[in-house]
């Protein structure tokens, strides 16, 4: 996943089940960033990017785990103005 400094991502958590049923878990699981300076993530899953570079996004319920990188890149130019 990839998004520009400043914006922010929503990420979603999903558990499979031994009985083959599938729940979303993105409110309960812990969620971590692995480099907070790239970017944070709250508690329900928005990651908020604060400088370019790459970062794992963990989710974790107990001893079980998932990751996926976040990349931030630098903010893109989007208009230029000239005056006297």
């Amino acid at each position: 996943m990839q998004i520009s400094n400043g914006g922010n991502q929503q990420f979603t958590a999903t558990g499979k089940y031994s009985d083959g049923s599938n729940k979303n878990l993105t409110n309960s699981v812990t969620w971590n960033s692995s480099v907070i300076t790239v970017a944070s993530i709250s508690g329900t899953g928005v990651a908020w990017a604060s400088q370019p570079g790459s970062t794992s996004i963990l989710a974790s319920d107990g001893s079980i785990h998932a990751s996926a990188t976040l990349t931030v890149t630098a903010a893109p130019l989007i208009s230029i103005s000239i005056t006297p």
